[in-house]
């Protein structure tokens, strides 16, 4: 327990290697609750990363990592905001990890046994070991502080495992800088490309020259000829180019009834009325004999319409109005029934 015992004497300092990645953290509530909790089913997926899956048994790995390395650093156990903390930590370094490691296979980017000692307590300590170990006095690393730890880690089984998981952390920073030093120089200018672009920025070309519009020469003064006009279109037919067109000619006549159309009409309404006033069936017959749909209404004393409410004194039971003309067409009224309501109201 040495090891844990200097770490807390250093403070608030975490001992877990993290990587920054421009990506937005996972917000994994809806995942690990609710209905469609993958604890609930038999999907333990909780995401994909470059086309590779990543279960909840390898989220929940790298938690159980970083709990545990809070516990020893801190004396306690994360709180609900630094486990929801702790747990974006473990999602990003799974996506740097499903993100980069294949580029790392592929441009044989590794870090070795012994760079990884050299990382630790060589020449070229990782700086996340250099801001742990610091001197009181003079507030620089101090590397006897870190082999003194190292020492006592001998009789610690479980703080050897702690540091292990420690240097671990370390492996993928290192990797990313790596990549970013191969990126950096396998990236160049030529001196051609160099050469090119000063060209480019500096020369200067004086041009003198004439414009004269169109509309300043005289169309008589020019000559064009058929075989002229030919060359051209044939020379420059893309621009030319059009969309299938259809020419169509038509007449338009307009469908107003006539006097003697409207007194057809009328006379017709006249036959058409003395059926309606003996039929029984009156709502069938309106509905056959109506161009719209309008023909059978519930209306109150107070909604009937014009014609039949200005001859209220005549109208009963049965009795049929019209024809009249009603918005350009002739219409029949016909009362089919009263009844009582909480307001007067009648069928036409």
């Amino acid at each position: 327990m040495a090891l844990i015992n200097t770490l807390r004497e250093k403070g608030s300092k975490l001992i877990i290697g993290f990587i920054a990645i421009a990506i937005g953290s996972f917000v994994l509530t809806d995942v690990l609750s609710g209905q469609n909790s993958i604890l609930t089913g038999n999907n333990t997926d909780i995401g994909e990363v470059a086309g590779e899956t990543i279960s909840y048994d390898q989220f929940q790995k790298r938690v159980d990592v970083l709990i545990n390395n809070y516990a020893s650093n801190f004396g306690r156990n994360p709180g609900a905001e630094e486990l929801t903390s702790l747990r974006n930590q473990a999602w990003l370094l799974l996506i740097a990890e499903k993100s980069f490691d294949k580029e790392y296979t592929d441009l044989d980017i590794t870090v070795s046994p012994e760079e990884l000692v050299d990382m630790v307590q060589g020449k070229n300590i990782s700086p996340d070991i250099q801001r742990i170990f610091i001197d009181q006095a003079t507030g620089q690393f101090s590397k006897d502080q870190l082999l003194q730890t190292l020492n006592q880690l001998n009789s610690s089984p479980q703080g050897r495992a702690q540091w292990r998981q420690f240097e671990e952390s370390l492996i993928p920073a290192r990797k990313r800088i790596k990549l970013d030093n191969l990126l950096s120089k396998s990236t160049f200018v030529t001196d051609a490309e160099a050469e090119r672009e000063y060209m480019d920025q500096n020369t200067v070309a004086e041009i003198k020259y004439l414009h004269v519009p169109f509309y300043a020469v005289n169309d008589s003064s020019v000559t064009v000829s058929d075989e002229d006009l030919t060359a051209y279109i044939k020379n420059h037919e893309e621009e030319y180019k059009v969309d299938w067109s259809r020419t169509i000619e038509y007449v338009s006549f307009p469908i107003i009834a006539s006097p003697e159309d409207s007194l057809e009409y009328r006379d017709e309404l006249r036959k058409i009325k003395e059926e309606f006033t003996t039929i029984n069936d009156d709502s069938l017959y309106a509905a056959s004999n109506s161009d719209g749909g309008d023909y059978f209404n519930t209306y109150s004393i107070n909604t009937l319409p014009v014609l039949m409410a200005s001859n209220l004194n005549i109208i009963k039971k049965g009795t049929v109005i019209g024809p009249y003309i009603d918005g350009g067409n002739y219409v029949l009224y016909k009362l089919s029934d009263i009844y009582e309501d909480t307001v007067g109201v009648a069928k036409a």
